[in-house]
């Protein structure tokens, strides 16, 4: 289809699908609106989202580097293969403050991260500290961070 030649979408086609969008952001921003998390955050109160799509032998390594630096550790698996599954099994099952999540099929990093905010969520944490599989952190980076979240003077939510 030329996008030149296509035809335009009338308002009334459009009209709801631009409501469902505005609803969607009201209410993020309602959302947002209810009460920031509170800044004086300790490592306690930081979940560490980690997605995965086929771990190297190595991954075992970073979750430990990064498990002493937050209050919980929730790990993605977004890879749908058995050999994932069994080899996270292996590695996480019985661990404290580690939860394994595996998605039925691939549902894509952003998807992942989503479910692994909900799990979160459902545990009572507010902050969040995402990391894919690959990612090596320095011993004090979440440490920095608070720091960083202390110092910077604004009142809109932040990621950094």
């Amino acid at each position: 289809m030329n996008p030149i030649t296509a035809k335009r979408p009338s308002a009334a086609e459009v009209s709801p699908l631009y409501r469902v969008i505005a609803k969607s952001v009201d209410d993020s921003q309602q959302s947002l609106n209810k009460g920031l998390p509170d800044r004086n955050v300790a490592k306690r109160d930081i979940c560490a989202i980690l997605t995965t799509y086929r771990p190297d032998d190595l991954f075992i390594d970073r979750v430990a580097r990064i498990l002493p630096q937050v209050g919980m550790a929730v790990i993605i698996d977004d890879g749908a293969f058995s050999k994932n599954e069994e080899k996270l099994k292996n590695w996480f099952s019985g661990s404290d403050g580690i939860i394994v999540h595996h998605n039925p099929i691939n549902i894509g990093l952003a998807a992942s991260l989503n479910v692994g905010v909900k799990i979160a969520l459902q545990k009572g944490f507010a902050w969040f500290l995402t990391i894919d599989d690959d990612s090596l952190i320095a011993s004090d980076m979440v440490e920095k961070m608070i720091h960083a979240l202390k110092v910077i003077k604004t009142q809109k939510p932040i990621g950094i």
